[in-house]
């Protein structure tokens, strides 16, 4: 399966007319058989490699057949991950009425909200910043409004359209802290902080990331924030990080594992 997959990104990467659809085609039904000889109940049930095989074939440009694909995932919580994935590769691709007609297929409600979050994101990557908010408002679910709210105004942002982002991501703080579960309300404020900062108001990220309680997760919106603003306002909003102290107590490894290492030396680097 897994060098099938692999052939199959392949052609991915080779894309366009130096692709080929055929053998894509080839690549995708060897799959399928390989899926279904898989004799464990746990991933035959939930459908992980029709999943897999999906998000390939989507990659790989044939996105009708990918939708095919997708529908035979026997558990629906996969199948609605699978087609999402779909929708979100369909609407990369340019096709965004078509992402949304599939997005609107799902008849799962959480998982119709992350594939319709998914495909405005991808609207608003491709400019089409009104469209995109117009799928956001249609959103019901709170907790994937201010998710989707705050991807359309990063995107916003990087076209230049400040004002626009400036008002999408305060919508999108409204609606955060009516949340309830407070894991949700992490979450989603790590993403508002990350989305204000993109829109240019580093002062407000920085006190929206303060407003954390817990040090941990204002650590890592910190970071997230940090990443976004760049030196010299990272060097200030990593020192506040580390002036949390949780990098000398024994949750550092989960603030290091959250944030990654990685990334956490290159900003020290940049941030001198």
């Amino acid at each position: 399966m897994a060098q099938v997959l692999s052939e199959l990104d392949d052609q991915t990467e080779q894309g366009g007319a130096d692709g080929d659809p055929e053998r894509a085609v080839e690549l995708a039904a060897d799959a399928m058989q390989i899926a279904r000889t898989i004799t464990d109940p746990l991933e035959q049930g939930y459908g992980s490699a029709e999943i897999e095989v999906a998000r390939a074939v989507a990659a790989a440009g044939d996105h009708e057949l990918a939708e095919q694909i997708a529908r035979t995932v026997p558990n629906p919580h996969g199948q609605a991950q699978a087609l999402a994935d779909v929708a979100k590769a369909v609407a990369e691709a340019g096709d965004h009425e078509q992402a949304e007609q599939i997005a609107r297929t799902l008849t799962e409600p959480h998982g119709q909200a992350q594939a319709l979050a998914g495909v405005a994101r991808a609207v608003a990557e491709a400019g089409d910043h009104e469209r995109a908010e117009q799928i956001v408002r249609t959103l019901t679910d709170p907790y994937e409004q201010v998710g989707a709210l705050a991807g359309v105004a990063g995107a916003a942002a990087q076209a230049g359209d400040h004002e626009r982002a400036a008002g999408l991501a305060a919508e999108a703080e409204q609606i955060a802290r009516t949340l309830t579960d407070p894991y949700q309300q992490v979450g989603a404020l790590t993403g508002v902080a990350r989305a204000v900062a993109a829109a240019g108001d580093h002062e407000r990220a920085e006190q929206i990331a303060s407003t954390l309680t817990d040090p941990v997760d204002q650590t890592w919106a910190l970071i997230h924030v940090a990443q976004v603003v760049g030196p010299p306002q990272a060097g200030h909003l990593l020192g506040m990080a580390f002036a949390l102290g949780l990098f000398r107590t024994k949750r550092s490894p989960l603030v290091v594992r959250r944030a990654g290492p990685g990334r956490l030396r290159g900003f020290a680097r940049r941030c001198r």
